[in-house]
């Protein structure tokens, strides 16, 4: 179940890296409607990986959880993701002259693509709706906060 979930998680962060990651011969960045596809897609397949392995292996997605549990494993993957985000944004300072918050957004959810591989791996719950509120939700928080710190840093001056 781990090596699954962490799996297809970490498959995700790959294809989202290399979206986001800038255009071989372009200076110009990755085209709109790709970083708004990536944008777009990423926490429902993150979400969709948490409810295959819930469908693979029904007798852990109804594990109870506390509330507590999932604020505080929210919380963790909302901080590494941060932290994540500010890596990939501050060396592209700069960089975007078409579409800065969207570059920026698609940045956010590689961030947090990565950041729910990891989370598959550090927290022992595998309940699917945790896994979704916990791990795949905060990929929208950081595809948000993406786009707005990416709309300040990203453009050029």
């Amino acid at each position: 179940l781990v090596a699954f979930s962490a799996g297809l998680g970490l498959v995700a962060a790959l294809v989202l890296t290399r979206v986001s990651s800038d255009a071989r011969g372009s200076m110009l960045g990755r085209p709109r409607p790709v970083l708004l596809l990536a944008s777009a897609a990423a926490t429902p397949a993150l979400a969709l990986v948490a409810l295959a392995a819930a469908g693979a292996w029904p007798e852990h997605a109804v594990e109870e959880i506390e509330p507590q549990a999932h604020l505080g494993c929210g919380l963790v993957t909302l901080a590494q993701g941060a932290a994540l985000l500010a890596a990939l944004l501050v060396p592209r300072r700069g960089s975007d002259p078409i579409h800065p918050a969207l570059t920026g957004a698609a940045l956010g959810v590689t961030a947090g693509a990565w950041t729910a591989a990891l989370a598959y791996l550090r927290c022992p719950h595998v309940a699917a709706a945790h896994c979704v509120a916990a791990h795949a939700l905060p990929t929208l928080a950081l595809g948000v906060a993406g786009a707005v710190v990416g709309r300040a840093l990203l453009r050029l001056r």
